[in-house]
């Protein structure tokens, strides 16, 4: 996972299960990085260093992690125990690296802040725009009050914002935007399954 010095090292963690020699692509965040990393503003002052997907040791992933901004992670009920012990240690070994959860493990409410106080954001539903909004946020030292659909830690109190559904009409694909490069070098025995979204959600589900 190669950086580049002058950037912020921005990573994502989304473990899947292995299924014999065979992994799924992490689609979830690849998403949100290909969307993010559209922007020139992000892309100038950002660096994708790497993506965790598949659970390793933490030892061995602390081997590629370079003095991470931020990492986020998604969330679902097969990872997100894995995802919690790494965050842990990564907020113990860089105290000042933004921890930020997303997925369909978490709860729409404050409560994963108030419990796990090595997470410093939430992000619920969809989580393009508001992670593209948090990086902004962060090139400016704006407050995150302004962007929907999260939870924060600010100076020992939490603040949850409004809640609107906001979404992408149309979605860079990590696949063409070279987004899974980097992963099919880790290991040569690996097999990757692509996912294709032809549409998101249910569509009898509400926003929230």
């Amino acid at each position: 996972m190669s950086t580049n010095s002058k950037k912020k090292n921005i990573y994502f963690v989304q473990p899947n299960s292995m299924l014999g020699g065979s992994i799924y692509f992490p689609y979830a965040v690849g998403v949100i990085a290909s969307y993010c990393f559209s922007f020139s503003e992000i892309d100038e002052h950002y660096n994708l260093a790497g993506i965790v997907f598949k659970e390793d040791p933490l030892q061995e992933v602390f081997k590629h992690l370079e003095e991470p901004y931020a990492v986020a992670f998604s969330n679902y009920f097969w990872n997100y125990r894995y995802n919690l012990d790494l965050a842990q240690k990564i907020k113990e070994c860089y105290p000042e690296c933004l921890i930020v959860f997303g997925g369909h493990q978490i709860p729409k409410n404050t409560s994963w802040l108030e419990k796990y106080p090595f997470i410093d954001l939430l992000i619920f539903g969809e989580g393009e725009i508001p992670f593209y909004e948090l990086l902004k946020c962060q090139l400016t030292s704006e407050s995150f009050e302004s962007i929907p659909n999260i939870a924060y830690r600010c100076e020992n109190t939490i603040y949850q914002t409004n809640a609107h559904f906001v979404g992408v009409k149309e979605y860079p694909s990590p696949y063409t935007k070279g987004v899974f490069e980097k992963l099919l070098n880790v290991d040569d025995s690996l097999e990757f399954n692509a996912q294709l979204e032809t549409n998101r959600g249910c569509p009898a589900d509400a926003p929230f």
